[in-house]
């Protein structure tokens, strides 16, 4: 019978460990070694991610690309390498680099710390002026992990958040009604729903995220798409992958969790084991 051990304390599989300070025991690396499936929580660190993958053959959720590719400095690198169609950008190597941001980009263009969600350490930058004044705080995320600089899109504040769990996708929009830069959700953005909203838009994103994450194998995340306005015909732009994610645009969290046992069910189903335990 299949062992599928659970170190995530909403998902039942009949066989659920407790991490101790978030660091398995050493009877939590003895109970890896005899599974057949291990389920780690959404916000695993990466030295319990690569244990468990030591151990186990079978780790959800797949966080390889995570842990590869950190940051959005990561993300920039994992884009291009992948050939995923996102916004021009650089990686920033040092302060004096943001300083001649504006003879690689033309006003406005975005800068983005490596790390933050939710438009956390992103700023829009118009002006020569405005590059000045955000140029200690540009140099605080240089040091605390990196920045990227990237190609301002106009997007009349709409952008596309599909949420991947598992092999099942689900997409919606969050838009500034106001049509400001940040449509988060914790900036002022709505959430707006449904197969129906810009349908064409979506199935080209979705498109392209379904050959994504089989080549990269990511099968839990929250990934932000722009779309052009100043293109005729828009194609669906990486703008970011969101690990750890706000669950309203799904519904909230007991909706999430359904949706991801239920990911964690087909999962194990996929793995083609002699029988699974929930």
């Amino acid at each position: 019978m299949a062992r599928i051990l659970s170190f995530h304390l909403l998902i039942e599989t009949g066989w659920n460990r407790v991490l101790t300070h978030g660091y398995p025991s050493g009877e939590d690396i003895q109970a890896m070694t005899a599974a057949d499936g291990i389920i780690l929580p959404q916000g695993c660190s990466k030295e319990l991610y690569s244990l468990a993958r030591t151990y186990c053959r079978h780790v959800f959720p797949d966080y390889e690309a995570r842990f590869a590719y950190p940051g959005k400095t990561g993300q920039s690198r994992l884009f291009a390498e992948y050939e995923a169609p996102s916004p021009r950008q650089v990686v920033l190597e040092n302060i004096a680099q943001y300083d001649d941001a504006s003879t690689i980009f033309s006003y406005p263009f975005v800068v983005k710390g490596a790390w933050g969600g939710e438009g956390n350490n992103v700023l829009l930058i118009s002006s020569r002026q405005e590059l000045m004044a955000s140029r200690d705080r540009v140099d605080g995320w240089l040091k605390k992990g990196g920045c990227v600089v990237q190609q301002y899109v106009p997007a009349d504040g709409k952008s596309l958040r599909v949420v991947v769990i598992g092999d099942r996708f689900f997409p919606y929009w969050r838009i500034n009604r106001n049509g400001e830069f940040y449509s988060n959700l914790a900036r002022g953005g709505a959430v707006v729903s449904g197969d129906k909203s810009w349908p064409e838009l979506q199935d080209r994103a979705l498109e392209k995220l379904r050959s994504f994450c089989r080549a990269t194998g990511i099968n839990l995340a929250g990934f932000d798409f722009l779309f052009s306005l100043e293109t005729v015909d828009p194609q669906p732009l990486f703008l970011e992958i969101n690990y750890c994610f706000r669950t309203k645009g799904l519904g909230g969290p007991d909706v999430f969790l359904k949706l991801l046992e239920d990911g964690v069910r087909r999962w194990v189903e996929g793995l083609c084991l002699p029988s699974s335990s929930g």
